[in-house]
């Protein structure tokens, strides 16, 4: 039973005071000599601890490798127990023979130093004692099984890749390659782990391998979505491109409307964006297509002939466009063609924009005759008024668009439809210059009867006729060359249907003239145009025309409009 005492408190109290009250021992150093000397063996008590960490990993390195190459099947076991008990033997050693040399004491004997060697041994022995054998099978195991998982994780990017390979032009060299070599890696590690590994340091290894395929195959999968990014940028930019050049050179493509870049979104919807893109980058080239071949067969069918039926370009785009490829090659081909076309025709073109407008002028003007129009032309008139009505539209296009070499679509219905109207307009004077002189001269009173008949103008628009008809072989680029120059005879055309008509009409009159003038001799010898009951200008065409047939009978005095009975 413990017991508490007065005698034993009174005696811890008094070797408190004691320290406290009693003088200090005289000592022979002072405290700051001592410091001094403690300070002094510091470098060399550091020097010394190098020198042992030194030499013990050397010990360690050495024993690693000599079992390393021996295969002893216990190395696992036998390091660790070697090494801490050589540690401390070395430690022991050196603290006694070097402790004059680096400048401290260390007071240990001999038997310390055994009892402390066995000592280390005493405990590391459980070390060496214990079965690694659960442990690496168990590491096995852990081993085998990452390597599934990484095998998985790589069959899934995989597949990945698969999917952009087959979906997107993109180079897929590297990809494939680092797959591969990850591949080999993965099968390199379930080969060595089939096997029995000792070495706890190669197990830590293929763990640390495993870890570091692991990040491989995520940073693979970070650079095939940062390619598809890339990708999906070039191509927005790209259709934004083409699509602003062609508006530029005065094309306008239809635009197909498309979802804006989303980096955040799952690698197959981008995959479809990008797609989607592609898609409409080939319908903008088929749209050009369609522009460059109706291009291309005004450039051929206006201006010259000789060229190929095929263009290159154009066959060039739409085997690209066949073989699948990025519209954009096409795109370009397409945009080279038309601006060398451009080029190349740019001088005829605008000589044909030039003649158009004149052409087009001289037939608007034709609003300013209405009257003498619908004198000559009577039924025709109305279908007159309607083609000038559509050259007046059309000559107000053209100053709106202001026709370049760049839109020769627009040209070529312009052409064509301006060229229609000026065919039109010269088809129906020329007709009804053909119906009236017929008609004159199915009045005319006997076969050698002359009148003014305008040869010249008809063989002109002869000539004009020909060179417009839709029959004709002339170029198109010839034609509208032609057509101011056939259309500046409108306005001969016009007094001259109005000389025929009035012709028509005199000679249509003269049978009723003739009687008239006939019963007029018979009471009288002479008959000039007063005496006729018709309008003068009309009287003394009338008295002519009676000369003309019986001059043998009677004389003309042209001056005073007299006509006399001869005797």
């Amino acid at each position: 039973m413990l017991q508490f005492r007065l005698y034993d408190t009174s005696k811890v109290v008094y070797a408190i005071t004691d320290q406290i009250t009693l003088d200090p021992p005289v000592m022979t150093r002072t405290v700051q000599e001592m410091i001094s000397h403690y300070i002094d063996s510091l470098p060399g008590i550091a020097m010394f601890l190098f020198m042992v960490i030194g030499v013990v990993s050397a010990v360690v390195f050495l024993a690693r490798m000599f079992f390393a190459r021996t295969n002893i099947s216990n190395a696992e076991r036998l390091v660790p127990m070697m090494s801490a008990t050589v540690g401390v033997a070395l430690f022991f050693i050196l603290a006694s023979s070097l402790q004059v040399a680096l400048a401290f004491r260390v007071d240990v004997n001999g038997v310390q130093m055994a009892l402390a060697t066995f000592a280390t041994l005493l405990f590391t022995l459980p070390t060496f004692l214990m079965d690694y054998t659960p442990k690496e099978r168990a590491s096995a195991d852990m081993m085998r099984e990452k390597t599934k998982e990484l095998q998985t994780k790589l069959q899934l990017s995989e597949d990945e890749l698969a999917e952009v390979k087959s979906s997107l032009p993109i180079s897929y060299g590297a990809f494939e390659v680092k797959m591969q070599m990850i591949r080999d890696s993965l099968n390199d590690i379930i080969r060595k782990t089939s096997m029995r590994l000792e070495d706890a340091k190669e197990i830590d290894k293929i763990f640390s391998d495993l870890d570091s395929l692991s990040i491989d195959i995520d940073n693979l999968m970070l650079e095939l979505d940062g390619a598809v990014g890339e990708y999906q940028i070039f191509v927005n930019c790209e259709y934004s491109k083409w699509l602003g050049m062609f508006k530029d050179i005065g094309l306008e493509p239809p635009m197909t409307a498309k979802a804006a870049p989303d980096q955040a979104a799952p690698l197959n919807v981008r995959i479809g964006q990008v797609n989607e893109v592609l898609d409409a980058g080939r319908t903008l080239a088929n749209e050009i297509i369609q522009v460059a071949e109706q291009a291309y067969d005004v450039i051929r069918s206006f201006y010259d002939p000789s060229l190929p039926e095929e263009n290159q370009s154009i066959t060039f785009a739409k085997k690209k466009l066949d073989e699948k490829a990025t519209p954009w090659i096409a795109l370009d081909a397409l945009y080279s063609a038309i601006t060398n076309w451009s080029k190349q025709y740019k001088i005829q073109i605008s000589k044909s924009v030039d003649y158009l407008h004149r052409s087009l002028a001289i037939i608007a003007d034709l609003r300013n005759y209405n009257g003498r129009l619908l004198h000559a032309l009577g039924d025709d008139f109305p279908k007159m008024m309607e083609n000038v009505q559509k050259a007046e539209n059309i000559k107000l296009d053209i100053e709106k668009r202001a026709l370049n070499a760049f839109n020769v679509i627009a040209i070529k219905d312009v052409f064509e439809s301006s060229l229609s109207i000026g065919r039109d307009v010269l088809s129906i004077l020329y007709e009804k210059l053909k119906s009236k002189e017929k008609a004159v001269d199915l009045l005319s009173p006997s076969e050698d009867f002359l009148w003014e008949k305008n040869d010249a103008l008809i063989k002109r628009m002869d000539s004009a006729m020909k060179v417009t008809s839709k029959l004709s072989n002339a170029r198109l680029s010839e034609v509208l060359e032609s057509l101011p120059k056939f259309l500046s005879y409108v306005d001969e055309c016009v007094e001259t249907i109005a000389l025929y008509s009035e012709m028509e009409e005199i000679l249509l009159n003269y049978p009723v003239a003739e009687i008239t003038v006939e019963n007029l001799f018979r009471e009288k010898k002479s008959v000039s145009a007063k005496d006729l009951p018709f309008e003068s200008k009309y009287a003394e065409e009338y008295l002519k025309l009676f000369y003309s047939q019986k001059f043998h009978e009677f004389s003309l005095d042209r001056a005073n409009m007299l006509l006399t009975k001869k005797k």
